[in-house]
Formats: structure tokens, C-alpha cells, sequence
């Protein structure tokens, strides 16, 4: 997969992204959830290989407080940012305002206590949560949330939309997508200009 962004695309994380002004290719934002320990072993060191940038979105319970794995987190590349995924990795529609609260900001903290890093982002398990609740994550800490959903993401979005591609996915069909998305982006460039004429 990575070999195929190469050159077409500029590969960062959501930190990235929202904190830089321009950029000199169309951007793709590369998210990884759950914190498998692929993503450590197998995901890392190709990022480093091709420069790249991404976001992981770790479930803070998912390893034990002074974990061998959060030395690691803690030493990545700093092309990498950490991410929160929730305390439990529950379907957080379903809960009271205050668990969600608790989950939301329980993961953060602990994430960073364990890393020492900033943990800016918030994604929501399963990409389902209730439009009454997109204040929590911001109430929590976080300065940035992230959903599921295929579209462009936009820097005005209250909660970002992500593209998922699964395993058992061919890459053709992530290029597909990529293409289609950039047919968007050039027409909304096209009728901008023609509107600033």
C-alpha cells in the first residue's frame, strides 16, 4: 500500500494536517485503531521507510499500566502521533454522559502518563457516537475528533470522516477511491476560481 502513495501523495498524521498551512501534493492521512501489536512491529517501520506520517489510536485498556508496549509508544518516530480510542473500545452511543466523559477522559490521561506524550485526538470506537455528545471529547481535552465515513475530510468538519480499508480489501479499490477524490478536489478548485473571476 505505501509503495502506491509514493510521490502522488503527501502521508501525515492528523497532527499534521490540521497544524500545516500548505502543503505541495494532495494529503492523505494514515490512521491505524485499536493498537494492535502489528501496528508497532509491522506498520512502524515502514512508515520510517517512506517518510511518512500517521496517527495510532490507542484503547488505553488494552495494555497493562507500565507496559513494555507504551516504552515503545513513547519512542516512536515524531511523524507518528498518538491518539486516544476510548478507555474500553465500547460502543460509546450507548452510554450516559457521564461514563462516556470518563471513558474519554481516563484514556487520554492515562495514555499520556504512560507515554509522555500529547495525545490531541479522539477517535470513536466503531465510528458511532451521537450528535448530543461531540462536546465531551472537547470537554475531555481533546482538540480533534475523528469518525468514519467516505469523504474528504475538511479542516471546518466537527468531527472528521475516515475512509476504512480493511484487510481482506484490494488496493485497487483504495486507488479507486484516491482518484475519485481527487476528481472532487480539482472540480472545487475549478469552480472557486471561476467564482473569484
Amino acid at each position: 500500500m505505501f509503495l502506491r502513495l509514493e510521490n502522488r501523495y503527501e502521508v501525515v498524521s492528523m497532527k499534521e494536517w490540521l497544524s500545516r498551512d500548505t502543503f505541495n501534493r494532495p494529503v492523505v492521512v494514515l490512521t491505524f485503531d485499536d493498537g494492535y501489536n502489528s501496528t508497532l512491529k509491522i506498520v512502524t517501520p515502514m512508515l520510517k521507510q517512506y517518510s511518512y506520517g500517521a496517527t495510532f489510536f490507542f484503547y488505553s485498556d488494552r495494555y497493562k499500566p507500565g507496559s513494555k508496549t507504551y516504552r515503545e509508544i513513547a519512542s516512536l518516530d515524531g511523524k507518528i502521533e498518538i491518539g486516544s480510542h476510548s478507555r474500553t473500545h465500547s460502543d460509546l452511543k450507548k452510554k450516559d454522559s457521564a461514563t462516556l466523559f470518563r471513558e474519554l477522559y481516563l484514556s487520554r490521561r492515562f495514555l499520556e502518563y504512560e507515554t509522555g506524550l500529547s495525545v490531541q485526538g479522539f477517535a470513536w470506537p466503531y465510528g458511532s457516537y451521537s450528535k448530543d455528545n461531540l462536546d465531551l471529547p472537547v470537554l475531555a481535552g481533546y482538540t480533534y475528533q475523528v469518525g468514519v465515513g467516505a469523504q474528504i475530510a475538511r479542516r471546518d468538519d466537527r468531527i472528521y470522516p475516515r475512509f476504512t480499508i480493511k484487510q481482506s480489501e484490494p488496493l485497487e479499490d483504495l486507488e479507486l477511491y484516491l482518484e475519485k477524490f481527487e476528481v472532487v478536489l480539482r472540480e472545487e478548485s475549478s469552480r472557486k476560481k471561476n467564482v473569484q473571476r
